[in-house]
């Protein structure tokens, strides 16, 4: 057996699939300045009130206003606004991490439903550009992916007696895929509040992150900058000493 290219995934995508939509109530509206997404106008809406400052006599901007409160450390305004971001190529074992990352709800991709013809892994960062590693590492996923597949056909027979097609492959696909490895690919749904998603990007974007972590939180980081770049304009991209990409925190440029 040999995995065709598009088995090997080499680079996560991130997309947003929600964003908020800020309402303000016209009994309790906030003078404010400056173009800004709707997660920006939120924050700066809850950060008023907690100020009683919404007629804005300083004249700031949406922008001022939200930098300002970055750099005074009030963290728990950037709780109200969410984004929803559909993550696809990475593996399993930096889905699960997701799932456990504080302040995410997180819907991953279930292994149980995925046909053996529909498996893809994911090439570690450290193997990518090596040939040698790289065959090596195609090898030992070739073979995961061929015993899984002896394992699934030889479950179906197992399970003949279940009437329910479906359920049948299900419990088949269950037991089988635990053969296959860690770099396994798999999708998720992941929500986060602006707070949550900083902390993540801070932590997995860190220098000495794992690699598939730390490559993640520069795909998140740029795409959210994108959004709401006020709400993540402290956070940059720069070189590691290992002359891959990291985030910096305390800069402009994204």
């Amino acid at each position: 057996m040999t995995l065709a290219a598009n088995m090997v995934v080499r680079e996560p995508t991130v997309t947003i699939v929600s964003r908020p939509r800020f309402s303000e109530p016209p009994h309790r509206a906030v003078r404010n300045l400056g173009s800004a997404s709707d997660g920006e106008r939120l924050t700066e809406y809850a950060g008023r009130l907690h100020l009683a400052s919404a007629h804005n006599a300083a004249d700031r901007t949406t922008q001022e206003f939200v930098e300002s409160m970055l750099r005074h450390g009030h963290a728990s305004l950037f709780r109200h606004a969410t984004y929803s971001v559909l993550i696809e190529g990475v593996s399993v074992a930096l889905g699960g991490a997701l799932e456990r990352q504080a302040g995410f709800g997180c819907t991953s991709q279930g292994q149980r439903y995925v046909e053996a013809a529909d498996v893809k892994f994911v090439i570690p960062p450290g193997i990518i550009g090596d040939t040698e590693l790289e065959r090596e590492w195609l090898d030992g996923v070739v073979a995961s992916l061929e015993r899984y597949t002896r394992l699934t056909e030889s479950l179906l027979t197992r399970f003949a007696w279940v009437g329910d097609t479906r359920q049948r492959r299900k419990l088949a696909r269950e037991a089988a895929c635990t053969v296959l490895p860690l770099s396994t690919e798999t999708a998720l749904v992941a929500t986060a509040s602006v707070q949550a998603w900083r902390d993540l990007i801070a932590q997995y974007g860190h220098e000495h992150a794992d690699l598939e972590r730390r490559r993640l939180a520069v795909r998140a980081l740029r795409v959210l900058h994108h959004e709401a770049p006020v709400c993540f304009g402290d956070f940059a991209i720069g070189q590691a000493s290992d002359r891959r990409e990291y985030v910096q925190v305390g800069s402009h440029e994204v």
